[in-house]
């Protein structure tokens, strides 16, 4: 009879440790996941924003408007940067180096990916089908990107929010606001 009485309480104490490793285990295996998203989101926030501030208010564009919001926030946005000066000492703006003066650097979302890419037009969202030459994935586990011009498109504010699904646990999200 002891031994049976040894039996189980050695097999309750054993099933406890098992628990709480297992427990400790999806907790690590979450913090994980989040730490992945922080950082995937800020590595992208700062690829964007370096970019921007190197840009004039009167070289940003925004397009694709997001329905109801208030203020005005859009999905896409375009700017260029200065690449080089011209023979009078002029800036010249481009998508990032001389050979494509006049380009528009683009950032915007396809799918559950983050672009940027270089384009000549800015009237309309780039095409979410066709992605071009100069299209580089930042990041994938993207749920929403917006850009709201501040006043003069002297301040841009940038939300991003990246998620992720693990099999039984609730979205994990990860949201950057600059």
């Amino acid at each position: 009879m002891e031994m049976i009485i040894t039996m189980a309480l050695f097999t309750l104490m054993l099933s406890l440790s098992l628990q709480i490793l297992v427990d400790s285990t999806s907790q690590t295996g979450i913090g994980n996941v989040y730490q992945d998203l922080g950082d995937e989101t800020r590595i992208d926030m700062e690829y964007m924003t370096r970019e921007l501030y190197t840009s004039s208010p009167n070289h940003v564009s925004v397009a694709d408007l997001i329905a109801g919001s208030n203020p005005p926030s859009y999905k896409t946005i375009y700017f260029q940067v200065p690449v080089d000066t011209d023979t009078t000492g002029n800036i010249v703006y481009g998508e990032g180096d001389k050979f494509h003066a006049n380009d528009y650097i683009t950032y915007f979302v396809t799918g559950n990916n983050l672009y940027r890419g270089a384009r000549t037009d800015t009237t309309g969202a780039p095409s979410s089908t066709v992605l071009g030459t100069t299209d580089k994935k930042l990041s994938g586990d993207v749920q929403s990107l917006s850009f709201t011009l501040g006043n003069s498109n002297v301040s841009v504010d940038i939300a991003l929010t990246l998620s992720k699904t693990l099999s039984g646990i609730p979205d994990l999200k990860a949201l950057l606001q600059q």
